[in-house]
């Protein structure tokens, strides 16, 4: 089984697509998720 084998698979590109694809959810998700939270905490100003 050589390389061009194992490129030609459609889960080789979802092993090349996952760490980008994770890493935009996260970027999305994070601040998202920041902002909810911050908007539940009741905080004093002064």
């Amino acid at each position: 089984m050589g390389l061009g084998a194992l490129s030609e698979r459609r889960r080789w590109a979802w092993y090349l697509l996952a760490p980008s694809l994770i890493l935009i959810v996260a970027i999305v998700l994070y601040p998202t998720l920041w902002g909810m939270s911050l908007s539940v905490r009741e905080m004093r100003l002064n």
